[in-house]
């Protein structure tokens, strides 16, 4: 007979492992897809894939509008494809319908080789100068650029046509092998910043025409953390290199130092996922809300359980008595600001089924939450569906 201590360790690989295939699927066997630098409206905007593995097929880039059905292939000359090291990219003129569309790449002759979906969120060049971003990657000792987007306004005005750069609101010289600008398009002016130092932090600003600016970026450069440290450590893990924890307890990632924020990337093999900026990363989040519609026989409705402030996002498991339901579709949002998760898992069709006359036993909706790194706790809720909307507390 193993020990209970052991037996708990055991249980949490096996959960952890069942967690870990979930947030993998997101990340998906096939292939990263992200958005190259800033997306804006009315202006050129980029995605870039790059595949695991060779595919050995042409890559297709398809998309879905905000509340549309179906995918559609982004054909015509309007968009440019093409290959960099290894990677794919796309780009083209964007507008504003296309603000909150899904994009993902696939293999044009096996469509299971696709990436996940990736959400593009396009914003509005406010003020009338424009705007100013910092495009990484920031390192010490490289070449770092800063881009400046005119706004309509400033195009309209050819406001853009004088510029003066400026740092901690001293006009900045322009020569080389120091700071350098590169007109790309009348969209886009570069300032190349050479082997970034110490001397180079500061305050940014770009001043076009006379009386106008963008508002300014803060450049610094990031130092790393220190190395991270895994445990608890039992005395056998030099030769075992196994964590064992006891049920009341949890395993723990520490790091110090480094430049805010710092992003801690935790991998099992070929699978890793990074855990959310936090201070101790032991934000669990606020109990889980249910909210049941009214269930009309005969008619479909939707389900939603809600969990906010949750570090990192938790995974949501619903029960109707002992019966697990599969038709869950969860989304996770990050809150910028907060630095948390809001996870919601929707039920989308007609699930829960009235009691019979002959069995007047309700059945009972259980909603586990379970939080994919630290394992401490699970929420469980208690609530009589078929009655209106129902809350519960953990």
């Amino acid at each position: 007979m193993l020990p209970q201590w052991i037996i708990k360790g055991v249980k949490f690989a096996v959960r952890f492992t069942v967690l870990l295939g979930y947030i993998c699927l997101a990340r998906n066997q096939y292939g990263t897809i992200s958005v190259v630098g800033p997306a804006f409206v009315n202006r050129e905007v980029t995605l870039k894939t790059r595949p695991f593995y060779p595919w050995v097929c042409e890559v297709e880039w398809n998309y879905r509008m905000e509340g549309g059905e179906q995918f559609q292939t982004m054909n015509g000359t309007h968009a440019k494809r093409y290959l960099e090291d290894g990677s794919f990219f796309l780009k083209w003129q964007t507008s504003v319908e296309y603000n909150r569309s899904e994009f993902y790449a696939g293999c044009s002759t096996n469509a299971t080789m696709k990436t996940r979906l990736i959400s593009l969120n396009l914003k509005e060049i406010v003020g009338q100068c424009g705007a100013l971003v910092i495009l990484p990657p920031v390192v010490r000792g490289a070449d770092v650029k800063l881009g400046y987007f005119p706004s309509d306004y400033s195009l309209r005005h050819q406001l853009s046509t004088r510029r003066t750069w400026k740092k901690n609101l001293d006009n900045i010289e322009l020569r080389e092998g120091s700071y350098e600008e590169e007109i790309v398009s009348e969209y886009l002016y570069i300032l190349t910043v050479f082997n970034l130092e110490k001397r180079h932090e500061g305050s940014y600003i770009l001043f076009c025409y006379l009386d106008f600016n963008t508002d300014s970026v803060k450049l610094y450069i990031p130092e790393p953390p220190s190395y991270p440290v895994l445990g608890p450590k039992s005395a056998d893990f030099n030769t075992t290199e196994c964590i064992y924890f006891y049920g009341d307890s949890g395993i723990y990632c520490k790091t110090e130092n480094g430049t805010e924020p710092v992003q801690i990337k935790l991998s099992f093999g070929q699978n890793s996922f990074v855990l959310a900026e936090s201070k101790e990363n032991k934000e669990e989040g606020s109990t889980p809300l249910l909210t049941v519609p009214k269930h009309l026989n005969g008619e479909s409705s939707t389900s939603i359980c809600e969990v906010r402030n949750a570090i990192p996002a938790p995974e949501i498991q619903i029960l109707v008595g002992k019966d697990l339901i599969s038709e869950i579709q969860q989304t996770d949002s990050f809150n910028g600001s907060s630095h948390t998760f809001t996870s919601t898992a929707k039920i989308r069709r007609q699930t829960f089924q009235c009691p019979s006359k002959q069995n007047k036993k309700k059945k009972t909706i259980v909603i586990y939450v379970s939080y994919t790194f630290l394992v401490k706790r699970m929420n469980q809720i208690h609530l009589a569906p078929l009655n209106g909307q129902a809350t519960g507390m953990a």
